[in-house]
């Protein structure tokens, strides 16, 4: 693992980073990690891992590695194939086939999955690699595709009259030329067309003095030409990536759209992983180390603490599932799936007091206690908290 530059998704270019791979368990526990070089490629990030993986998945016999698209290479594929390893994962939309896949099912009926997604499922090929595919159309990606193109459409029209105010000032000495070089200008931007176009010319002379019948030696000719925003390929456009493709190589399993779509959101517990790490709140947003030897004990640590803090999440959880019980969220309101995070923050005020012989924790509130309780046997001593 070495520091180096690469892209930075936090706006940093000018800082050496570091890269982690992480594998969780369903309950977004790490069961892996590995440091990365800074500028390691993700897609090509996962082929010295798909080894492990095959052998975690012989010692803990779990049943779907879940990843986002930077696993969907053609040699990723294959390697997973070799390996008998069943994944679940998005395919990124810029690849021609699955743009022709997405646009194959924009028009056709797609199931009602839930409030927010419609989907439908079909079989899709990859280079030789028969898949199972469920294109997802999701509201918030159309809210956020609608944002994007248009940012995009407006980029693109401010540019292009840049262009055309320098071109309409261009002589050209016939109207192929002037047409040539006006389509060559257009043909770059995808979202405008023409809306009038006109070529006028103006006559050319000898330099000098001229007669008053004389002739011009040649033309100079000038493209006028207006646009308009392409509103078919714009709509086009907003479609496609309002619709994400989610595929699997388990094509033998009879999959419904929700329990696909449930298992492939699965993986945002990843996600989560790494904003609990990259949270600045934990202190660890920036390195100052210099040695990689030194970073990677970090790292070790900073994924230690995650483990733990996953862990404690999934014991509360389940203990209140188990036992019935809630505590209250945020926003005071009764639920079995607080965060951690929010418990934590509850037990900074916690009081402490030390005697000759004894430490115990005093004044503590209804929602401590009643955490700690679910906690069991073990915190309940540590708090010296004693059931009536």
């Amino acid at each position: 693992m070495t520091p180096a530059r690469g892209y930075s998704r936090d706006a940093h270019p000018e800082l050496l980073q570091v890269m982690l791979q992480m594998i969780t368990d369903e309950h977004g526990m790490p069961i892996y990690m590995k440091p990365q070089d800074g500028n390691t490629n993700d897609n090509t990030g996962f082929q010295a891992s798909l080894a492990l993986v095959k052998s975690l998945k012989d010692a803990i016999n779990f049943r779907y590695l879940v990843a986002d698209a930077a696993l969907f290479t053609e040699p990723n594929l294959k390697d997973m194939a070799e390996k008998g390893i069943l994944y679940i994962t998005r395919a990124p939309n810029r690849l021609t086939e699955v743009r022709g896949l997405i646009s194959s099912v924009i028009n056709n009926d797609m199931e009602l999955i839930d409030d927010e997604y419609s989907g439908k499922l079909t079989d899709f090929e990859y280079k030789g690699v028969k898949l199972k595919a469920l294109c997802v159309y999701s509201q918030q990606a159309r809210k956020r595709a609608e944002k994007s193109v248009e940012a995009k459409v407006n980029k693109e029209i401010a540019e292009l009259e840049k262009k055309l105010d320098k071109h309409g000032h261009k002589a050209f000495s016939c109207e192929p030329d002037a047409l040539k070089a006006t389509n060559e200008i257009i043909k770059k931007f995808k979202f405008v067309k023409v809306k009038e176009l006109n070529v006028t010319k103006e006559p050319v002379y000898k330099k000098g003095r001229r007669a008053a019948d004389a002739e011009p030696v040649g033309y100079n000719h000038f493209v006028q030409l207006t646009v308009e925003r392409n509103e078919e390929i714009i709509a086009e456009e907003k479609n496609e990536k309002a619709v994400f493709a989610i595929v699997t190589n388990d094509t033998e399993n009879d999959w419904k759209a929700a329990e696909l779509l449930k298992n492939y959101k699965s993986q945002q517990r990843v996600e989560r992983g790494f904003r609990f790490l990259k949270d600045p709140r934990f202190f660890m947003d920036s390195f100052f180390l210099k040695k990689p030897e030194r970073i990677e004990s970090l790292l070790m640590i900073m994924v230690t603490s995650l483990f733990v803090y996953s862990a404690t999440e999934y014991i509360i959880r389940k203990k209140l599932k188990e036992e019935n019980k809630t505590l209250p969220n945020q926003v005071n309101k009764e639920v079995q799936n607080p965060t951690v995070r929010w418990i934590y923050s509850m037990f900074t005020n916690v009081g402490r007091m030390i005697t000759d012989d004894k430490s115990i924790y005093v004044g503590l509130t209804d929602f401590q206690r009643r955490t700690v309780e679910i906690l069991g046997d073990e915190w309940l001593k540590m708090y010296q908290v004693f059931l009536e």
